[in-house]
C-alpha cells in the first residue's frame, strides 16, 4: 500500500485553526462564510472526489483508496462515499449509469 497522500492526512479544525493562527471557532465560522460550508464537510468532500478519480483510474483497489483518502476501515469509506455519491464506490467504479 502506498503512503497516504495530503488528502488522507487527519485533517482537524485545531490544525487549520492553528495554521490560520486563530481559534478553532473563529477559523470554522470564517471558512463557511468564505466557502460555504464547514472545513471538514470541505475536507470530506474533497476526499471524496480524490476517491472518485482513483476509482474511474481502476489501478487500485477499494481498500487501498480508502486508506489513501484517510479512512481506516473500508467500510466506513463505504458508507462515506455513498452518502456522497449516491452509489457505494464499487458500483461507482463499475457503471457509466452512475453520474459523474
Amino acid at each position: 500500500m502506498r503512503p497516504r497522500s495530503p488528502v488522507g492526512a487527519p485533517w482537524t479544525v485545531g490544525a487549520f485553526a492553528g495554521c490560520a493562527g486563530m481559534s478553532r471557532s473563529a477559523f470554522a465560522a470564517e471558512f463557511r462564510r468564505l466557502v460555504g460550508e464547514p472545513p471538514l464537510a470541505y475536507v470530506t468532500a474533497w476526499r471524496m472526489r480524490h476517491a472518485a478519480r482513483l476509482l474511474d483510474d481502476g489501478r487500485l483497489s477499494i481498500k487501498d483508496i480508502a486508506a489513501q483518502v484517510g479512512y481506516g476501515s473500508d467500510e466506513a469509506f463505504n458508507r462515506v462515499f455513498k452518502g456522497w455519491a449516491g452509489v457505494p464506490p464499487g458500483e461507482y467504479r463499475r457503471g457509466p449509469a452512475v453520474p459523474r
